[in-house]
């Protein structure tokens, strides 16, 4: 049985409001739901969110984005993946038909 008071911790981390270290904070959290650890309440929401928001961010480097996609690729269903990776495509080609 545990009988000692546990170490003060830090305080929350801030991680900015660049696109590519919100997107990574919150695909983190969802990381670690997959793995097992159990979140607070309405923490899933909320990245989701998150993430959809991050991903509609102009100012998100597509490059970075796939870079995470391909590290979480593994726990993603591959035809989830494949649709994913064919619209990152589509809106590269829309981005770079633009400018």
């Amino acid at each position: 049985m545990f009988d000692r008071d546990f170490p003060a911790f830090g305080p929350p981390h801030n991680i900015g409001e660049k696109p590519n270290n919100v997107l990574s904070d919150a695909l983190k959290k969802l990381e670690n739901l997959l793995s097992g650890f159990k979140l607070g309440e309405g923490v899933v929401d909320t990245s989701v969110q998150t993430v959809m928001k991050c991903l509609r961010n102009p100012r998100l480097p597509v490059s970075q984005f796939e870079g995470r996609l391909y590290d979480c690729s593994y726990l993603l269903l591959s035809s989830v993946h494949s649709k994913v990776i064919r619209t990152v495509c589509s809106l590269m080609m829309l981005i770079l038909s633009v400018l």
